[in-house]
């Protein structure tokens, strides 16, 4: 099984552009909270369920929820106040997904499918390392004022297959899943060395304001 690669990044990246940069005025988008799990628990099976429904969602193009399995609650607020979400939402769906669902049918046929994640491996994470998933988000939405209270995680390995009419593939990838304050599991499509990486970039940004 080889690591594949997921396009959460580029969903990332579009949305830091917004928060950033986009100076569009329409505020008229409400966005329903949809939260992975909104019950309370430990388990790694409730912390993986992300998974399932960011690829659900992108196999039927439903960019709302692919943007939510991955987004804490409190930016999705800000990209509706300032009219940037609706922006998002199109670039998730026209672009993010459409080119990547393309690409998935030209390798593995049509009527892509992904199955359940099968977990390989887990570990907790530390409260050092929730701290540093919380400094990865501000980094990558452009915001360091926010506050975001992320109680517990998980870094968890996991294998699934993705296939068409044509071909399949087994893939196995590592990725932390973290659990927000009123606001449901996330997945964060980075390991705990990843982390650690954004949480110098934050402190550094910090240390030469």
């Amino acid at each position: 099984m080889k690591k594949y690669i997921i396009p959460l990044m580029a969903i990332a990246a579009a949305m830091t552009f917004n928060l950033c940069s986009c100076t569009s005025t329409d505020t008229d988008n409400s966005f329903s909270s949809y939260n992975s799990t909104d019950k309370e628990t430990s388990s790694p099976n409730d912390a993986i369920q992300p998974f399932s429904d960011y690829f659900n969602a992108f196999i039927s193009g439903e960019g709302e929820k692919v943007i939510l399995a991955t987004t804490p609650a409190v930016y999705i607020e800000q990209m509706n106040a300032d009219g940037t979400y609706n922006t998002l939402l199109t670039e998730t769906e026209d672009i993010v997904i459409k080119y990547t669902m393309k690409a998935w049918e030209e390798q593995y046929g049509n009527n892509i499918s992904i199955s359940p994640a099968d977990i390989q491996d887990v570990v907790e994470l530390s409260s050092v390392q929730l701290d540093e998933a919380v400094q990865s988000y501000k980094i990558t939405y452009g915001d360091t004022s926010s506050e975001i209270n992320i109680t517990e995680g998980y870094e968890l390995t996991y294998s699934y297959t993705i296939g068409g009419s044509k071909t399949s593939e087994d893939i196995i990838e590592t990725s932390c899943f973290v659990k927000i304050e009123n606001d449901g599991w996330k997945m964060l499509p980075l390991t705990s060395a990843d982390l650690k990486g954004y949480a110098e970039a934050i402190n550094n940004l910090n240390s030469n304001q």
